[in-house]
C-alpha cells in the first residue's frame, strides 16, 4: 500500500473496533516491558484512538492487524527491526516539555553546579598537568522534543565566562524517535517558544523562520541527541557529572523506577548530583543517592556504594 493510500485509511474506522479485556492486558504488558509505561485501565479510550493513528501510519487496516502484527514482532530481537511495536510505545509516550521547565534546577546549575564543578576540574587538571580540563558532562534523559537540553545549553553558554575554560557536553536522550526529529530540527512555535523562555534568551538565541523560531546552530551544535530506552543499557553514553530525569519516572511503577535509578546511579560517579521532576525523589527506591539542599533547588547526590 502507498503512502498516499495509508493517509487515506480513516483513523476512526480502526477507532469503531473497542479492544477486549484480553487484548487490552495483552498490549498493557507489552508497553511495559518494552518502555516501562504502565497503562491505566481507565484510559482505553486514548489507548485506542493512539492505536488507530499507528494502525494508519503504517498502513494497517484496522487495531485487529495491528495487534496481530506486534504479536508476530514479538519473535524479533529488541535490535531488530520492529516499526509498529515502537510505533506503539512512541505513541503512548508523553512528551510534554517547555523551556526552562520548573526554573529553580537551571538557576542552581548556573549559580552554583557548574562553577564548583569547574572549579574541581580546574584543580584536578593543576595536580595532573593535564592539557585540558576534563569536561562536566550533563545528560537530560526522556528529553521528549528538545527544550530540557536546550535550556540546559543557553545556561551553559551564558555561564562560560565563569568556568575558567572548562568545557560542558551535554548528551539528550529520549525513547521517542518522533520527539528526538523534532528535537534535533530546533523549530518551534511562537507558543512553545514563549512557554519558559525570556525575551533575552529569545533574541540571543532563536532565528524566526516561516512556521516559528529556529534554535541557533551554535546551540544545537551544544547538544548531542540519540535515542536511548531507559529500560536498556546504558553503556556508551559515558559518565555523567550531572543528570537530569525530570517526571519521566512518573509514568513506571515502583520496581521500574528502582531498577531505572540504579542504571542511572550507575552513569555517576560518587559526587554527581541528579534532578528529577519536583514529585519525584529517590528517598525508599534507590540507596545510592541522597537529598543535596542547593539553596534554590533540591537535587540527589550519588553516593559511594
Amino acid at each position: 500500500m502507498t503512502a498516499s493510500a495509508a493517509r487515506a485509511i480513516p483513523p476512526t474506522v480502526a477507532r469503531l473496533q473497542p479492544l477486549g479485556d484480553a487484548d487490552r492486558q495483552w498490549l498493557a504488558q507489552l508497553v511495559h516491558r518494552e518502555c516501562g509505561i504502565v497503562t491505566a485501565p481507565d484510559k482505553s479510550y486514548l489507548l485506542q484512538s493512539r492505536l488507530a493513528a499507528v494502525a494508519a501510519s503504517l498502513a494497517v487496516p484496522s487495531i485487529t492487524d495491528l495487534l496481530a502484527t506486534l504479536r508476530t514482532e514479538q519473535h524479533i530481537g529488541r535490535r531488530g527491526p520492529r516499526p509498529a511495536t515502537l510505533a506503539v510505545c512512541d505513541a503512548l509516550t508523553t512528551n510534554e516539555t517547555l523551556f526552562f521547565r520548573d526554573g529553580h534546577p537551571f538557576d542552581a546549575l548556573a549559580t552554583r553546579v557548574l562553577p564548583e564543578l569547574a572549579a574541581r576540574r580546574q584543580r584536578a587538571q593543576g595536580t595532573a598537568g593535564a592539557a585540558r580540563p576534563e569536561p562536566i558532562r550533563i545528560w537530560s534523559a526522556a528529553c521528549a522534543t528538545g527544550q530540557e537540553p536546550y535550556s540546559l545549553a543557553m545556561v551553559a553558554a551564558l555561564a562560560a565566562p565563569h568556568l575558567g575554560g572548562v568545557p560542558v557536553e551535554i548528551v539528550a536522550t529520549d525513547y521517542s524517535e518522533r520527539a528526538l526529529a523534532r528535537a534535533r530540527e530546533g523549530l518551534y512555535s511562537e507558543f512553545e517558544v514563549r512557554r519558559g523562555l525570556a525575551p533575552h534568551h529569545l533574541a540571543r538565541w532563536f532565528v524566526p523562520e516561516p512556521g516559528g523560531l529556529r534554535v541557533a546552530p551554535a546551540l544545537r551544535c551544544a547538544v548531542r541527541f540519540q535515542r536511548q530506552n531507559l529500560l536498556e543499557s546504558f553503556v556508551g553514553l559515558g559518565s555523567f557529572a550531572v543528570v537530569l530525569c525530570r517526571n519521566g519516572l512518573l509514568y513506571f511503577d515502583a520496581p521500574t523506577r528502582a531498577r531505572v535509578l540504579e542504571a542511572i546511579a550507575d552513569t555517576m560517579r560518587p559526587g554527581a548530583l541528579l534532578f528529577l521532576g519536583g514529585t519525584e525523589s529517590t528517598l525508599g527506591t534507590c540507596a545510592r543517592f541522597r537529598r543535596a539542599d542547593l539553596a534554590t533547588s533540591i537535587a540527589f547526590e550519588r553516593i559511594d556504594g
